[in-house]
């Protein structure tokens, strides 16, 4: 797989050397209007135009013999997660890794019980998603003031420089601003360039803020009119999604555009707008699985595009950075791995079947 992976992330990672972490924007409650005349892209750091080379070869096993290696993760509870990290800890024999996943199933108080075990099983490097991107920090130094370097992984924390040796993941910012190119054209081909939209945030995540902050910018970029009625926590919970979605249809019968972080909100969204029967079209920042798929599949009324990286992508990024490292490189900057948006027409492209 690894080569397969190499190749493709020629196309896709770039290696940036940061300059400034990306910190967080507040909690992201109540009504948020768009920046004035935002920038086209976050401001993350300066890109190196190089992509990142592979240290370890095609095939060849990391630098050194088999390292092991903690996973510690924010959750497992969707087809995304399940699939990238399942897919890292499967395919790291044949990369020169023994991969040891630990879930720490959304709790700070979970994640530092797998910090206590993982200090005790004599890792050459931990990778970790944190379960919060402040407060995880405290998790991270422990890793450090005993040796094991930390390598951050799909959400990037607010440590202090040179805490991590890297990250990899994606411009969630920019995930945003892309989505809302699409959203943009929707809205100008047809409801004249002004909409009113609702929002089913998750400011608990600093990944999901900065979503939002992006796909606002990129309609205020647009000179799209957003009329943003309606701004809630859905909690992460589909079912929270839907009773939401459902008292926005009963005050704002005429929303035109409903913005979600991440699949839950959207097909929570989904379910409460095809039982109204509304025009309604919505935009997930943050989908992948069987569910979307075959709502693409069958061109669905509601659901018209998602962003997501695919397990691949991301799996073989961190690969890279970790044969980077164990190569002699000691800070890797941040590996920023780029997809396209999916919709109906390249939904089979992006899900890598053509």
């Amino acid at each position: 797989m690894k080569k397969t992976l190499a190749m493709v992330l020629a196309l896709v990672v770039v290696l940036m050397m940061a300059t400034a972490c990306n910190g967080g924007t507040g909690d992201g409650g109540g009504d948020v209007a768009p920046p004035a005349d935002p920038p086209p892209a976050a401001d993350t750091g300066t890109a190196d135009s190089t992509p990142a080379e592979p240290s370890g070869g095609d095939d060849t096993p990391a630098a050194g013999g088999v390292k092991k290696v903690g996973l510690l993760v924010q959750h497992m509870t969707d087809e995304w997660a399940q699939g990238c990290y399942n897919m890292l800890v499967a395919e790291g024999p044949a990369n020169g890794y023994e991969v040891i996943l630990a879930d720490s199933e959304w709790e700070l108080s979970k994640e530092s019980q797998n910090t206590d075990t993982f200090l005790s099983a004599n890792l050459d490097m931990v990778l970790i998603q944190p379960a919060d991107d402040v407060a995880s920090v405290a998790n991270i130094k422990q890793f450090v003031d005993n040796g094991v370097p930390v390598l951050a992984v799909g959400v990037k924390p607010q440590a202090p420089e040179g805490m991590i040796i890297g990250f990899v993941g994606w411009d969630t910012f920019d995930s945003g601003y892309k989505l809302a190119q699409d959203c943009a054209d929707y809205i100008d081909a047809n409801l004249d360039g002004k909409a009113d939209i609702a929002l089913l945030t998750y400011p608990l995540n600093d990944n999901c803020r900065q979503r939002l902050l992006g796909f606002q910018s990129g309609l205020s970029f647009r000179d799209i009119e957003a009329n943003y009625i309606f701004d809630q926590n859905f909690d992460g919970s589909r079912e929270k999604a839907m009773t939401i979605m459902e008292n926005v249809l009963q005050t704002h019968p005429d929303v035109q555009v409903v913005w979600a972080a991440f699949d839950a909100g959207a097909l929570g969204a989904r379910a409460a707008l095809q039982a109204a029967n509304s025009d309604a079209k919505i935009w997930s920042c943050g989908g992948y699985g069987q569910e979307p798929y075959d709502l693409f599949a069958a061109n669905d009324q509601w659901y018209v595009a998602n962003y997501v990286v695919a397990p691949a992508f991301y799996v073989g990024g961190i690969f890279d950075a970790m044969d980077l490292y164990f190569g002699g490189q000691s800070q890797l900057g941040d590996f920023y791995v780029d997809f396209p948006i999916a919709t109906a027409k390249n939904y089979k492209e992006v899900w890598g079947e053509e």
